[in-house]
């Protein structure tokens, strides 16, 4: 049923940016492209005009737009975020570790659109970037400074491998935002993992960003170094699915200091910070309008 919705909305997806296209006035005809976003089931295909591509030593950046996402950045017919909901992913990914865990030193591995800086740096910390790509931040920088606020300007930016990066002070804090464990599953196996865990300070967090299927498998696997998680998720309406974040810790991650806080009333967090079990996530059809799921469980047990 899932399937069926989320492919139903795609056809509505790219039928209204074909109808708005030929709406406009043009001098040359528009060039279109699809790009994927993987889900567990299928793999969600999304059309979109073709605004500028770029050929990187890594890979090839491609800034579009579409009627109902609006405007998007895809990497090698990837999705990474659309204007549409990347508030409310970065939100999500970074306000419930930012606080629990209160600190300075804050590193996000991959990160490069600037998004999830913007979100830290309204806490008053200045995160570090750690992206392989500077392609990647220069066309942020020149083409989404509305949406990351400027973060690439006034963040720390380290161009590398974030698996050889060796941070001269342990983090407080890692937002893992790294390419998907699909794609590239080395960034996420045992060396990575215990890699990640050296570059942080004790008690310190480490965050990843998932679906529940991945979740579920990469919770055993993290299991084995830390003491503490806390998985929370919602739903996404660029991937159409339940989309979780998995939070790793040997210090205390209390779900209840998220929901009770007083930055939690007015933003995205207050309304979409779920916590799920693991072990008892529902199948979960794509829902007509999107609104975001109700509590569905607890915190994953230790």
């Amino acid at each position: 049923m899932a399937a069926i919705q989320s492919l139903a909305l795609d056809r509505e997806i790219r039928h209204g940016a074909e109808h708005s296209v030929r709406g406009l006035e043009m001098e040359k005809k528009s060039v279109y492209k699809e790009a994927v976003i993987r889900h567990q089931d299928y793999l969600r295909v999304i059309r979109f005009a073709v605004d500028e591509e770029i050929e990187s030593d890594h890979q090839r950046i491609t800034i579009g737009h579409n009627e109902y996402l609006g405007r998007l950045m895809v990497i090698d017919d990837e999705i990474q975020f659309s204007e549409l909901d990347h508030s409310t992913y970065h939100e999500l990914m970074v306000w419930p570790s930012m606080i629990l865990r209160q600190g300075d030193n804050v590193a996000i591995y991959g990160g490069g659109d600037g998004l999830a800086a913007a979100e830290v740096l309204k806490f008053g910390v200045v995160p570090t970037i750690v992206d392989l790509d500077d392609s990647v931040i220069k066309v942020c920088r020149d083409r989404f400074s509305d949406l990351n606020h400027g973060s690439l300007d006034r963040a720390k930016i380290v161009i590398g491998d974030a698996l050889q990066h060796r941070p001269k002070k342990k983090y407080d804090i890692i937002f893992v935002d790294l390419t998907d464990q699909v794609a590239c599953p080395f960034l996420y196996d045992e060396a990575a993992i215990a890699k990640y865990k050296g570059d942080l300070a004790r008690g310190g967090i480490i965050l990843f960003y998932g679906e529940r299927m991945l979740a579920r498998s990469f919770y055993g696997r993290l299991g084995y170094y830390f003491n503490q998680s806390l998985v929370y998720g919602a739903f996404m309406e660029f991937v159409g699915s339940l989309f979780t974040f998995s939070m790793f810790s040997d210090g205390p991650l209390d779900a209840e200091k998220v929901k009770s806080s007083e930055l939690a009333g007015s933003y995205f967090i207050g309304r979409h910070f779920h916590e799920l079990d693991l072990g008892h996530l529902p199948k979960v059809d794509f829902p007509e309008t999107f609104s975001l799921i109700e509590s569905i469980g607890k915190a994953v047990d230790d």
